[in-house]
């Protein structure tokens, strides 16, 4: 079963009116709301991702903020991990953002009880011999490639490399 299995669909009409009721509902007490985050140490970009996924949530849901169950709550992360395959940190930022959402702006709790998510470990993108050849010889000047050849046989990363400063 998909989402739309989840919950009883919402007539187009009913979702605007829905979503004008969550803008409303934000537009209220924006002074308020702006000094918690700025108590939050939030930048903006984070306070704009907490809305959207309070937003999202409401969407999700097609319920006012007091009608969400922790159920659904628990089905939208669990929606964002699986269905639109969110990364690790992603997922987390959502928590965090509902979590203030409920907790700092309704005074409700928010409780999730989805296990610690950690972080996606990804594998270094090593060159076999071929790629490794080619790049060195896409260089014609020699400084550049004894450059890369010293950067590759030395397994440096790119901060590394950055920072690299003569003696």
């Amino acid at each position: 079963g998909g989402v739309a299995e989840l919950f009883s669909p919402m007539t187009l009409p009913a979702l605007a009116m829905q979503m004008a009721a969550f803008e409303r509902e934000l537009a209220k007490d924006e002074e308020q709301r702006c000094e918690e985050r700025r108590d939050q140490e939030n930048s903006h970009q984070t306070a704009d991702t907490y809305n959207y996924h309070a937003r999202e949530l409401l969407a999700f849901t097609g319920r006012p903020a007091e009608g969400v169950t922790e159920d659904e709550k628990k089905n939208y992360l669990h929606y964002l991990i699986t269905d639109k395959k969110y990364a690790t940190a992603t997922v987390s930022l959502a928590i965090n953002g509902l979590h203030f959402f409920f907790g700092n702006i309704l005074k409700k709790e928010f409780i999730y009880d989805i296990p610690n998510i950690r972080r996606d470990k990804k594998l270094p993108v090593v060159l076999n011999m071929e790629e490794a050849q080619a790049l060195f010889n896409s260089r014609t000047n020699i400084k550049h490639k004894l450059l890369l050849m010293i950067i590759y046989s030395a397994g440096l990363r790119v901060g590394e490399v950055v920072r690299l400063r003569p003696e």
